[in-house]
């Protein structure tokens, strides 16, 4: 997919991730309960798509960062408008998506320009 389209900078992994879904839903669901769609969103869109840090190594800047967010975020909402409206009744199972945050710690706390930034990094 990250050679045929470029993977979460495409729409198109939508629609696969659906299908991956679906499959995974149809053929564990009898045993599987808890499903977690994606883990670190965060860390595969800014180290993978803005940074070439982690796999794909796009190095794509911002707009990469969000264009990766955006698609992860719908083909999660729809692999669970698909769980719920398919599957969930008879297999009674929960769906979620794991996201991962930044902190840091400003190196001087007295010092105004290293505490704003520290507010910056959280959001």
């Amino acid at each position: 997919m990250q050679d045929k389209y470029k993977g979460f900078m495409s729409p198109l992994i939508q629609r696969d991730f659906l299908y991956y879904a679906e499959t995974l839903f149809k053929h564990l669901g009898d045993i599987v309960d808890q499903w977690l769609t994606f883990n670190e969103v965060i860390s595969i869109c800014e180290l993978g798509y803005q940074y070439a840090n982690f796999a794909p190594q796009l190095g794509g800047g911002l707009a990469a960062k969000y264009t990766c967010g955006h698609n992860i975020l719908l083909a999660h909402a729809k692999a669970v408008q698909l769980y719920r409206e398919k599957y969930q009744a008879t297999q009674k199972g929960r769906l979620s998506i794991a996201l991962d945050g930044k902190w840091g710690y400003p190196k001087d706390p007295n010092n105004p320009a290293g505490v704003r930034g520290e507010i910056f990094l959280v959001l």
